[in-house]
């Protein structure tokens, strides 16, 4: 993926109860397999701040397809309605993992490997507002900055060099399901 000006992409309303089904199913599998938090002893991986834990998916793709190939679906079709990648023939799940963040979490701006294509984020379950930007999604796009106010059932879609983060948050737990892709093109 080689040519493409900044964009990001925002899906919203997944259906509540599939919503549910998809967190209950991750959130019992982490518990089930007694997943370490991916950051704990990491010292560099610094762009979360205080406040969030974090489990790698990726060894455990085959174990949650019928959720990744839900999502991975939804954001093939939008890539290809939107016209934002030329030859796009499929996306490869190249790393993943879930985000649970509790109040006054955030994550200081960051970009995502490089060596992927495409970010995805579900919002899961989002806090309460009761700070200025609670758990707003930040993202510099064109060289602006956008601000999404998250709500459960959204999803974003967008290049993973593109420099994103999250406010604070307020009260309560936030959790998102992300998933970054490798687009296959037609040319490959």
């Amino acid at each position: 993926m080689k040519e493409r000006t900044d964009w990001l992409i925002i899906l919203e309303g997944m259906p509540v109860e599939r919503l549910s089904q998809i967190t209950e199913k991750i959130n019992n599998f982490i518990q089930y397999k007694n997943l370490p938090n991916w950051l704990d002893g990491n010292k560099n991986l610094s762009t979360r701040g205080q406040g969030s834990l974090q489990y790698d998916l990726l060894p455990y793709v085959s174990d949650l397809n019928d959720v990744y190939k839900e999502i991975s679906n939804r954001v093939f079709r939008e890539l290809l309605n939107q016209g934002r990648i030329s030859g796009l023939s499929r996306l490869h799940v190249e790393s993943t993992w879930t985000v649970l963040g509790y109040e006054n979490g955030f994550h200081r701006i960051h970009k995502h490997n490089t060596n992927r294509d495409i970010a995805s984020v579900l919002y899961m379950k989002t806090s309460q507002n009761t700070f200025n930007k609670p758990g707003t999604f930040y993202a510099v796009v064109n060289k602006t900055i956008e601000e999404i106010s998250p709500k459960p059932g959204d999803l974003l879609i967008f290049p993973v060099d593109i420099l994103h983060g999250t406010y604070p948050q307020g009260p309560g737990v936030r959790q998102t399901l992300n998933i970054d892709f490798k687009v296959i093109s037609n040319e490959q």
